[in-house]
């Protein structure tokens, strides 16, 4: 059942008329019940569980109340779906093998070309599959069953800084003729920041890769189709979690350090920075304001997505959050300081006591 669907088939006035019970997704055993799936999510997408994506979808349905509280009845929601994300492959000498095979699953906007670039300068055989939607052949070309030594990891980024980023570059890149909507203002003001944040509560940005919740990526696409993770780094860590990876599997190039210089976007290293004063701006104020110490360090779209963000109480930003939490739990990040609905705090307090799957 689409969430569009359940949430028509779940009208409170009509269901009380007919003296059905009504489900209260505020209730202390609805939010129990969304805390256990949020760490059923974690354990299942990080193993490439099958349960993966339909535990996302069943989180997905029961957090989009609380979006339509902040932000209005005409957003119907939309579910998770599966992606073929973008794989790098590389051996080098691990553990005694000679030809131990690292794979990389790259997550859009998580550093991840400079990832490949790291990862293509320290090893042999270096290969990239790349991501297509319709690419049934995705698997046959990865050929993970074949390896008989690998490891398989990705990086991820905290989510907040991952969607404005993802939001710059679908600005920049993104010129044809299925995001016209997206064009209908003038490049560089709040009005086309306000229509990326309301096509993003709709369906996604058409389910764009640079702002899909970067736990649907670990989802997979049949019981034959899997892609487990042995390991997940941070790219607010990246130089440190790169040495522990390599490190964990005895690898002899984990003496190379991480070179920040290979395979950077343009703007990358603008919008780190953009976004590392972004919040730590906002961690620091007690104005409730998201404020910007250098302005000419981040892009004029990025600028007007964090004002977006933050209007009206935050309303865009809490409702970013309660779609995100499968993000925020998996990858263990703290939720940005104006996420502080009392549900989505309790929640996340719920995710932190043993064990509730």
């Amino acid at each position: 059942m689409s969430l569009q669907q359940a949430e028509q088939g779940s009208e409170a006035g009509a269901s009380e008329a007919q003296g059905i019970h009504v489900w209260n997704h505020t209730a202390t055993a609805a939010l129990q019940e969304l805390a256990r799936k949020l760490l059923q999510a974690k354990q299942e997408c990080l193993r490439s569980g099958l349960d993966c994506l339909p535990t996302l979808k069943q989180i997905r349905y029961r957090v989009w109340p609380f979006v339509q509280n902040l932000l209005g009845k005409q957003y119907q929601g939309f579910d998770p779906v599966d992606f073929h994300p973008q794989v790098a492959k590389a051996q080098m000498r691990c553990s005694a093998e000679d030809n131990h095979n690292m794979v990389y699953m790259h997550v859009w906007k998580a550093a991840g070309y400079s990832v490949m670039e790291n990862l293509k300068a320290i090893g042999s055989n270096y290969e990239v599959v790349d991501s297509f939607e319709d690419d049934f052949n995705w698997c046959e070309n990865i050929n993970l069953d074949s390896m008989k030594h690998r490891t398989v990891f990705t990086f991820v980024r905290e989510p907040l800084g991952r969607f404005i980023s993802g939001y710059a570059e679908i600005d920049r890149i993104y010129l044809g003729p299925r995001y016209e909507f997206f064009h209908q203002a003038e490049e560089g003001t709040m009005k086309r920041a306000q229509l990326f944040a309301e096509r993003f509560f709709q369906d996604g940005l058409i389910f764009n890769g640079h702002v899909k919740p970067q736990s649907e990526y670990f989802a997979p696409f049949s019981q034959s189709c899997r892609l487990p993770i042995n390991f997940v780094g941070k790219i607010e860590n990246l130089a440190e979690d790169w040495k522990n990876l390599l490190e964990s599997q005895s690898c002899i190039t984990a003496k190379i350090p991480y070179n920040n210089s290979l395979g950077q976007h343009p703007t990358d290293e603008k919008e780190r920075k953009a976004m590392t004063d972004m919040l730590e701006s906002a961690a620091n104020n007690d104005t409730a304001q998201f404020l910007v110490r250098d302005c000419d360090n981040m892009t004029a779209s990025s600028n007007h997505l964090q004002n977006v963000l933050l209007k009206k109480d935050f309303a865009f930003l809490r409702a970013f959050c309660w779609i995100s939490l499968p993000d925020y739990v998996m990858f263990e990040y703290d939720l940005p300081k104006h996420c502080n609905d009392p549900e989505m705090l309790q929640v996340i307090e719920l995710t932190k006591k043993p064990p509730i799957i």
